[in-house]
């Protein structure tokens, strides 16, 4: 509604507006089947989405991929 009757750009929508993943878990890689299991038990829908590694760098970096 709000793009077609604000004549607002695809990419602009999803620049602006949360149109993307709703809620993000950190989990311990040991503990990443447990709660994969204790969320799709509770009718969530589960996507694994990256993980974290120890960087080289002095300064704090994300990399997206």
């Amino acid at each position: 509604w709000i793009q077609e009757n604000g004549n607002v750009d695809f990419h602009e929508m999803h620049r602006t507006l949360n149109c993307g993943i709703g809620l993000v878990i950190v989990v311990s890689e040991e503990n990443k089947a447990t709660a994969i299991r204790e969320l799709e038990s509770l009718g969530e829908e589960v996507s694994v989405i990256g993980h974290i590694e120890a960087g080289s760098q002095a300064e704090p970096t994300v990399e997206l991929v």
